[in-house]
């Protein structure tokens, strides 16, 4: 009896232990494919700061861009340059910890190749970069971003200097045109730019944080920060969406140029079509046609100024890249430089190492294009009185 029931149990074994086994190992199988779908799908950190932490090397170094690199280990992500370590980050980092590890950043490096940031401005041209600033356009910041290099190539390396570098990157943001998300790099030095002005100076630098981080998509941060900004500041009323206030103050006799603009973009955002052409006629005539005011127009969404809009912008590039001319109303007043124009052309053709007639091709189409924008003006402005 004993016998017959050892036989009966090593036959069970021998049928069904193989497949309990595979089926124990399945389960255990099962248990780890959660963890491998979020491994899979894990957003990694913004990748804009992980962009700046090179570029904060490149600054206070001055040597060419390493590669930084990210993995996730022990639920942290852990960020190396080259093969030296940064810092680490929780799985989702805000916005203040990942500026955080970046001034720390800045503060390890500095010991290494230190900025050595002079206490005297006396050699700084400082209202000629302050009205540039204050200009508030692009082009304008881009002429102070310049003035403030060339003083720093020449050693002259003050914290006023660098507020003016940081302000000025700032407000380009706020301007400038990115709808594909792909020109991280400026946003990166701009952030770069930011932690070391936190790390290295006793500057505030609460208006660039907090708008930059609105910029970015961080409003919640923004509104925390905001706090550190003067009741009225511009960027405080906008970033807390108080727009009666702003409105309030960008109405002002003597509102500065950012205040009206920041209106402006509200006044897009809330798809207030008739109140944004008003606000342009109205603060922003001579320039109507520049990038930052059709950058701010495209916020509206509208299928009219979807339309209009967008081919006023490739007006506008084409045109500051062949004749040097602002926009479109510019080019209209100003005579056709043909032979600039084919010098330009030429220039490109060496360049891009184009053929005889694929230059010519090209040529054809600009004239063609040009011709047709001595005349769209007028055109997308009935266009976007119709939105």
């Amino acid at each position: 009896m004993v016998i017959r029931k050892l036989i009966i149990t090593l036959i069970f074994l021998g049928v069904f232990g193989n497949n309990y086994y595979k089926k124990t190992q399945w389960n255990e199988e099962l248990l780890k494919f959660p963890q491998q779908i979020k491994d899979a799908y894990r957003l990694p950190p913004d990748r804009r700061f992980i962009l700046a932490v090179a570029d904060i090397h490149q600054i206070l170094s001055g040597k060419e861009k390493g590669v930084t690199t990210i993995s996730f280990n022990q639920q942290q992500w852990e960020i190396k340059y080259n093969s030296e370590t940064v810092g680490t980050l929780n799985e989702i980092p805000s916005f203040s910890e990942l500026l955080t590890v970046l001034t720390q950043w800045v503060k390890k490096l500095d010991q290494r190749h230190p900025l050595n940031l002079s206490k005297s401005d006396s050699e700084i041209p400082i209202n000629k970069i302050f009205e540039k600033t204050n200009s508030f356009f692009y082009p304008n910041l881009l002429d102070a971003l310049k003035e403030v290099d060339t003083l720093w190539q020449a050693g002259i390396r003050h914290p006023t200097l660098l507020k003016q570098a940081l302000r000025a990157l700032t407000l380009i943001n706020l301007q400038w045109i990115d709808r594909l998300g792909i020109a991280e790099e400026f946003e990166s030095r701009t952030l770069a730019w930011l932690a070391i002005s936190k790390a290295l100076t006793s500057n505030s630098s609460a208006y660039e944080e907090t708008l930059l981080s609105e910029l970015l998509g961080y409003s919640k941060h923004a509104l925390k920060v905001s706090e550190e900004l003067s009741p009225l500041d511009p960027v405080r009323l906008f970033v807390k969406r108080d727009n009666d206030q702003l409105k309030l103050l960008a109405k002002g006799k003597n509102a500065l140029i950012e205040t009206r603009y920041l209106w402006l973009t509200r006044l897009a955002e809330k798809e207030d079509v008739e109140n944004w052409i008003k606000w342009v006629e109205d603060y922003f005539e001579d320039v109507r046609e520049t990038t930052p005011i059709l950058k701010s127009g495209l916020l509206l969404n509208t299928f009219q100024t979807s339309q209009s809009l967008p081919m006023q912008i490739v007006s506008n590039i084409l045109i500051k890249l062949v004749t040097g001319l602002q926009s479109t109303f510019d080019f209209i007043s100003t005579p056709f430089n043909t032979s600039k124009f084919l010098s330009q052309i030429k220039e490109w053709q060496n360049f891009f190492n184009l053929s005889k007639s694929a230059a010519t091709k090209f040529t054809n189409n600009l004239k063609s294009f040009f011709t047709g924008s001595k005349t769209l003006a007028p055109v997308f402005e009935n266009q976007l009185r119709l939105a």
